[in-house]
């Protein structure tokens, strides 16, 4: 049975809503991104995966659901990552009051068994995203460019898969070679990451996480700088243009709207923020943005 089949029937079966793409299999390739795309579970949804012969990688964006597999059953909710390999025996069930949201990727090749490995996800099969906003979006523009039909798209999406595994390794090593006193440090690093990823849109000075944590903003930023390479207020901007992108080139929002939605009370304040940060003023990027419908996620 052809991948497209087993698809197609999938999202007939258990998909309320969805977006994906698809490209052919290609012969003795180490590494193939196969399909991927958006998806939003229906009331009912459990499926099992033990006649699936891809490799899938899927990261939950809203709602909660469970994932069992080897035996051991994983909570979902935002921020899970979790695989399985070919033909595995597991299984994948939504919460009816609060249905998945998620976004997938297959693959083929040797080489993803040891990319998995590199990042945690194997043998271990679900863990918690380090940076929700970061491993999302990387996600979202394989999905984006998957789903158009360029040829060239498939090897831009190639690489945007191994930067994911190489972001997704990269944490792993972190996490796993923290020495003493390191792994207090960090989790105080991924609860202001957390912090930050659910409070963004209100947040303007990052004392404010400081704060929350009873840490001062040098340490915080020190800790920032060790885990993560940037500082705690480029972070925070990421997170915010990040959003503001989306809105303006996804959604079509009005500049004004956005600029409250971030808690920008001075419209032309966010415009030099914006283009500061994207080199073009908000409203020359909604208009010249070729978006991609995401009306899944939001």
């Amino acid at each position: 049975m052809s991948n497209e089949t087993l698809i197609d029937q999938f999202y007939q079966q258990a998909v309320e809503k969805n977006r994906y793409f698809l490209f052919p299999e290609l012969t003795d390739e180490p590494f193939q991104l196969l399909s991927g795309g958006l998806e939003k579970c229906r009331v009912g949804y459990e499926v099992k995966r033990d006649n699936f012969p891809y490799i899938g990688i899927e990261l939950v964006l809203g709602g909660k659901g469970i994932f069992r597999i080897g035996g051991i059953e994983y909570t979902l909710s935002r921020g899970s990552l979790f695989c399985y390999t070919p033909y595995s025996k597991c299984v994948i069930i939504s919460d009816d009051q609060d249905p998945l949201e998620k976004t997938f990727l297959d693959f083929k090749g040797d080489e993803i068994i040891s990319n998995l490995s590199a990042s945690g996800l194997l043998p271990q099969n679900c863990i918690s995203c380090w940076s929700f906003a970061e491993v999302w979006e990387l996600f979202r523009l394989i999905v984006r460019n998957g789903l158009q039909v360029e040829e060239e798209n498939r090897r831009a999406c190639t690489l945007l898969s191994q930067a994911l595994f190489e972001k997704l390794s990269q944490h792993h090593r972190r996490r796993t070679n923290l020495g003493v006193g390191g792994r207090g440090a960090f989790q105080t690093w991924e609860k202001a990451v957390r912090y930050m990823e659910e409070h963004y849109l209100s947040m303007m000075h990052v004392q404010e996480v400081a704060d929350v944590l009873e840490v001062s903003p040098a340490y915080l930023s020190r800790l920032f700088k060790r885990f993560r390479s940037e500082s705690p207020k480029r972070y925070l901007l990421h997170l915010k243009m990040n959003h503001a992108g989306l809105r303006l080139g996804r959604d079509r929002l009005p500049v004004k709207q956005v600029a409250l939605e971030l808690n920008y009370v001075d419209q032309r304040q966010f415009s030099k923020v914006f283009k500061s940060y994207f080199g073009c003023i908000p409203s020359a990027y909604a208009q010249n943005m070729n978006a991609v419908d995401y009306s899944l996620p939001h």
